[in-house]
């Protein structure tokens, strides 16, 4: 567990706050930068796609998650 906790905190860290599905899109969004190329380009002309909605649960759920439960499962709480 001592193991898996820091893991669980950068993952989560990284995937909401910092990563690049919440952070950029909304500072795009909100004009404070500007999607000039690839994927930026079409959140700057407000295109959004269906798979765009799963980013960030896929990316929890991989890794976030996973290492979440085998915590619950190792401190013996029920899942």
């Amino acid at each position: 567990m001592s193991v898996l906790l820091p893991i669980l905190k950068v993952n989560m860290a990284y995937n909401t706050i910092g990563g690049n599905d919440i952070a950029r899109v909304t500072a795009i969004w909100m004009q404070y930068v500007a999607g000039i190329s690839r994927q930026s380009n079409a959140e700057q002309n407000f295109y959004w796609f269906n798979s765009d909605d799963n980013n960030l649960w896929n990316t929890n759920y991989s890794a976030t998650m996973i290492d979440l439960k085998q915590i619950l499962r190792k401190s013996r709480c029920k899942v």
